[in-house]
């Protein structure tokens, strides 16, 4: 009698007990991560601190113009420091950081310019961003990490050039188009959008691009934890992602955030006219 070949599922588990093995070794590597990057936190915080109190103090001594603007920059970008360091420190200790409502009109500008300013001249810096958007409860220092790390990303796809975009808007999602998206649900949100013309994602990269360590740059170019980051921040934030891409035709993020301190009157009245329509009481971009 024939013996049966087991070659075929031995080749199987074999296969299996790989990804289980590589997956203890990712575990292990962010625990590593973790641990250094408290340290790094701890450290940095420390060599801050001296910058920090130096910059009153120089203040009264600088009567020239151009001098105290520069020196206000300064300033803004300690504060951005150690706001990072501080949500480093308190993601290590299992902290959510605090939450405050906030307008987010400043954020984007400040993006914005810090894109205009700083990325190659071949990329377009566009904007739309109106003055009446809602308020969300946020952690601002993390929503900054989301769009600069998107922007970063943004440009990065863009080695030839293109247009980066920038949009924000109040969006009444009813139960329909909440359906349409992974993760959505029916409420008042504050769309942040951000588009570019770049390289665009394949359907292999899209299958596997939330993943810890996943990353399509090149060796030495990029952690990979990005994207990662960025979905659990947005998750923490009670918010979800709408993601458009595709090799060649760029890739466009919708970040929805629940809209906070919105009048109950006004919000009685919209979710009236979303549950009379199949589409938006207020108007959505959905291109």
């Amino acid at each position: 009698m024939p013996q049966p070949d087991n070659s075929q599922q031995d080749r199987r588990t074999s296969k299996m007990v790989d990804r289980r093995y590589d997956q203890v070794l990712r575990l292990e590597r962010l625990e590593n991560m973790g641990l250094l990057a408290t340290r790094v936190a701890h450290d940095l915080n420390n060599m801050l601190a001296p910058i920090k109190m130096a910059i009153p103090m120089l203040r009264p001594a600088l009567n020239d113009a151009a001098a105290r603007n520069l020196l206000d920059s300064l300033e803004t970008t300690m504060g951005r420091a150690t706001a990072l360091v501080r949500q480093i420190l308190e993601y290590a200790d299992g902290a959510g950081g605090q939450f405050q409502l906030v307008p987010i009109q400043d954020l984007l500008e400040e993006i914005a310019l810090f894109a205009t300013e700083t990325f190659p001249p071949n990329i377009r810096i566009e904007e739309q961003i109106p003055m009446d958007l809602w308020q969300v409860n946020a952690n601002l220092s993390q929503i900054h990490q989301v769009l600069l790390n998107l922007c970063v990303n943004a440009r990065d796809a863009m080695v030839h050039g293109g247009t980066l975009s920038l949009r924000a808007e109040n969006c009444l999602l009813n139960a329909a188009m909440a359906a349409e998206i992974e993760g959505g649900r029916a409420g008042p949100f504050l769309v942040l959008q951000i588009d570019d013309t770049g390289t665009g994602f394949s359907p292999a990269a899209m299958a596997k691009m939330w993943e810890p360590f996943m990353t399509t740059k090149k060796a030495g170019k990029g952690s990979g934890l990005g994207l990662s980051t960025i979905r659990d921040i947005i998750v923490h934030h009670q918010g979800f992602i709408q993601l458009r891409t595709a090799p060649g035709k760029g890739t466009s993020f919708r970040i929805h955030l629940p809209a906070a301190g919105i009048p109950k009157a006004k919000a009685a009245i919209e979710v009236v006219k979303a549950k009379r329509s199949l589409v938006s009481s207020t108007p959505c971009n959905r291109s």
